[in-house]
């Protein structure tokens, strides 16, 4: 019960700032900065705190691999192809839907929530697609792309590029308009 309260005050904010609250028709820019920050606050601890439960419950196999110092020279484990794409995406589900979550409420604007969406479907197509032609082919010399590859797909390092770029794109906005 304490983790849906939790849970739901985020979404709760979102939906207040969308939709107006209790039927009232509540701009998104009439949003208390506190309420927005704190859900920008929350959504990160929960990316945080997201790792260590990813790891324990999806299938990974390359994370041992790749803890190892001398991963360079081992042959590649194992990998059960469909069960590693099934987490992959599980994990980059979750990061993408958080990180739009944070978006939306950093900015409250639906055309930047709309455009990340469509960036994050389309990194997550070609960086998997990539990953697999990688993984099947990989050599010694390309681990370290593989490592790369799954980094990438398994954090949330497009929230990190996306949010300077939206600050920089709606100043730039704001000086010429």
């Amino acid at each position: 019960m304490h983790f849906t309260t939790t849970f739901s005050l985020p979404l709760s904010m979102v939906w207040w700032s969308y939709f107006g609250l209790s039927g009232l028709n509540i701009s998104p820019m009439s949003t208390p900065k506190v309420l927005r920050w704190t859900g920008v606050g929350f959504l990160m601890l929960v990316l945080i705190f997201l790792r260590p439960i990813g790891a324990e419950f999806l299938y990974d196999p390359l994370k041992d691999f790749f803890h190892n110092p001398k991963f360079r020279s081992l042959p590649l484990p194992e990998i059960e192809l469909t069960l590693f794409s099934i987490s992959i995406t599980i994990k980059y589900l979750i990061n993408s839907i958080l990180s739009i979550l944070i978006i939306w409420l950093l900015f409250l604007d639906k055309e930047l929530v709309k455009l990340s969406a469509v960036l994050f479907g389309l990194f997550y197509v070609v960086l998997l697609t990539v990953l697999i032609i990688v993984l099947r082919t990989a050599t010694n010399e390309e681990y370290l792309l593989l490592f790369y590859l799954r980094r990438i797909l398994y954090h949330p390092l497009l929230l990190l590029l996306l949010v300077p770029a939206f600050y920089f794109y709606r100043g730039t906005q704001q000086s010429n308009g």
